[in-house]
């Protein structure tokens, strides 16, 4: 069971993929915000978009390593 867990996890968390989630969370979380939303009124979406935009980068960082570690 976890090592069919593992092998996905191989294969979906390459290098490719956790250095394009990493650019689109660096994205959200920074570039984005001040670019179209951080003058606005729409603060609730400006807090999810940063929050999810770490969550991207740290998310997908984690998971590579795990897979480096364990697979």
């Amino acid at each position: 069971m976890i090592d069919t867990l593992l092998s996905f996890m191989k294969t979906v968390f390459s290098s490719y993929f956790a250095m394009l989630t990493v650019i689109c969370g660096i994205f959200l979380s920074v570039i984005y915000p001040y670019l179209f939303i951080s003058d606005s009124e729409y603060k609730t979406e400006y807090k999810i978009g940063k929050y999810i935009g770490y969550l991207y980068i740290f998310g997908s960082l984690f998971f590579f390593i795990i897979t480096k570690l364990f697979g």
